[in-house]
């Protein structure tokens, strides 16, 4: 990237240099360094990319921890559900297995032959 750089720097630089050995004036001399100097002011210096990525980085990493706090907030959440249904279902179970053995001892008490 850096002899890309380079080649459109020199490039520039012959190009330039013909447009000064056809001017005559000084005026348009200081007129071309003055456009020269506009541009050179509105680049982005390596340490203008780098501040503005480091930002950019900044901002992205802020942004995914608040994604993964809220994305461990939704796995907790989910977690506890299915804890208290895991523990809702062992009482159900256990209800259940209690109706059968009531329902067993009644029929047996009353002679009644249950089938499947």
């Amino acid at each position: 990237m850096e002899a890309d750089v380079k080649q459109h720097f020199e490039a520039l630089n012959e190009k330039l240099d013909r447009v000064i050995a056809t001017m005559a004036t000084k005026e348009e001399l200081h007129a071309l360094d003055d456009k020269v100097n506009r541009v050179i002011d509105a680049m982005v210096t390596h340490e203008d990319l780098h501040e503005e990525l480091h930002k950019l980085e900044e901002r992205i990493e802020q942004k995914i921890d608040k994604r993964f706090g809220e994305v461990m907030t939704a796995i907790d959440r989910l977690t506890k559900a299915v804890a208290d249904l895991t523990v809702e279902y062992a009482a159900i179970k256990m209800q259940n297995a209690r109706y059968e053995r009531w329902f067993k001892q009644l029929a047996d008490h009353a002679g009644i032959k249950l089938e499947p």
